[in-house]
């Protein structure tokens, strides 16, 4: 036999009560209720201070909110707190590189918030072991990125650390993209005269969508491009056809797509293909 406290209340009117004959002037009978019948939470007051933010609004006036609920400790006016986010893991990362590639290794660490706490020689032939701290979203796509740089010669390995503060933002990026400018087929004409633009995602016979990301342009900000454009049919005879010579596409992975994008980009999976995309929520315009 089920035993609980049953409340009539109207949202609309904002009353409560405990029979539907008598309603009160306001919702109070429903929040004496779930004080007394709703066990409280389990909170550590001792402990360190931890919530979880479940919701972060903004007003015009207040600026941006965080609601969330208490875990330990006591929050209070004035506290100082620090921002934590969902990648706040911190690994050791291990790289074992030859010497005359170490200083392109460095760099590409530190582009991605790498604090390196040892460096050491390993054996006879040149080789150093270095050893970093380094948070884990910039581990996305680190693997392959130092590979090129020590021209597969280097050997990483990972090892969980531990949890950290925000370590920063983090641009491993400096070149902008390709957009698609409209939608349709791609074709073979547009992609010769696009590629020398930058590095091309996609081949001709590819579908496309408006916003697209279909390449990597060779100089800082977006460039919209007409992949889609058709040559012009003329009536002027050629004795000799001219052959189209295109470069391989770009073939990105997952771990890729989400390294490359930046804060107004959007990645796509679908069971067929993983595709990038401008965000349509952002107003930043492509040239």
């Amino acid at each position: 036999q089920c035993d609980f406290q049953v409340i009539y209340a109207s949202g609309i009117q904002g009353k409560a009560g405990l029979t539907p004959e008598n309603l009160g002037d306001d919702l109070g009978p429903l929040f004496e209720s779930i004080t007394r019948c709703i066990p409280g939470p389990h909170i550590e007051k001792d402990g360190a201070l931890q919530m979880l933010a479940t919701n972060v609004e903004y007003d015009e006036h207040k600026g941006r909110i965080a609601i969330g609920r208490l875990h330990a400790g006591v929050l209070k006016k004035g506290l100082d707190v620090k921002k934590i986010h969902a990648d706040m893991e911190e690994l050791i990362a291990t790289v074992e590189v030859p010497e005359v590639h170490m200083g392109a290794v460095v760099e590409l660490l530190g582009k991605r918030r790498g604090q390196m706490f040892d460096m050491e020689g390993v054996g006879s032939e040149g080789t150093t072991l270095l050893k970093y701290k380094i948070p884990t979203r910039g581990l996305l796509g680190l693997r392959n990125a130092i590979l090129t740089a020590s021209r597969g010669t280097a050997i990483l390995n990972t090892l969980f650390d531990r949890y950290g503060p925000w370590a920063g933002d983090m641009s491993t990026r400096d070149q902008g993209s390709l957009v698609a400018f409209e939608g349709g087929t791609s074709t073979s004409y547009a992609i010769s005269s696009s590629q020398d633009r930058g590095q091309m995602f996609i081949g001709p016979g590819v579908d496309v969508y408006k916003g697209q990301i279909i390449g990597i342009h060779q100089r800082p900000g977006d460039l919209a491009l007409n992949v889609c454009k058709k040559k012009a049919a003329t009536n002027i005879r050629s004795n000799k056809e001219q052959s189209v010579i295109l470069d391989t596409p770009l073939d990105y992975s997952l771990d890729d797509c989400i390294e490359y994008i930046q804060e107004d980009e959007l990645v796509e999976v679908t069971p067929q293909s993983i595709r990038m995309c401008k965000n349509p929520k952002f107003t930043k315009k492509t040239r």
